[in-house]
C-alpha cells in the first residue's frame, strides 16, 4: 500500500511507503539470523518506548519488536492513555 500526497508546490508529489527498514545495534540486541521481519514505521515508537522503560500509548499503531532484543522488555505490554491522564493531572493542578 502507497500513500500518495496531493502537491504542495508545482510539480511536487510526496509518496510514502508504510513500510520502514529498522536497524538497531547494542548489547541487548540479538545478533542477526538473516530472518525477514515484517517492520511498519509504527513499530519504531512502540519500540524505543519500550527499550526504556516507559508505557506504549494505547492509542498507538504499531507493536514493539521484542523479539530483536536479548532481554525482556516488560513495558512492552503496558499501556496507558496519555490523554486521560495530562486531563487527570490538569485537574489536579487546579485544586
Amino acid at each position: 500500500a502507497r500513500i500518495h500526497a496531493e502537491p504542495i508546490y508545482r510539480d511536487y508529489v510526496g509518496e510514502h511507503e508504510p513500510h520502514a527498514l529498522i536497524t538497531l545495534y547494542g548489547d541487548e540486541v540479538l545478533p542477526p539470523n538473516n530472518k525477514v521481519i515484517k517492520v511498519s514505521m509504527y513499530d519504531l515508537t512502540p519500540t524505543v518506548l519500550a527499550y526504556m522503560g516507559l508505557p506504549i500509548p494505547s492509542n498507538t499503531d504499531g507493536t514493539p519488536l521484542t523479539e530483536v532484543f536479548s532481554i525482556e522488555l516488560p513495558s512492552a505490554k503496558m499501556k496507558i492513555n496519555y490523554l486521560q491522564r495530562l486531563k487527570t493531572l490538569r485537574r489536579i493542578r487546579k485544586l
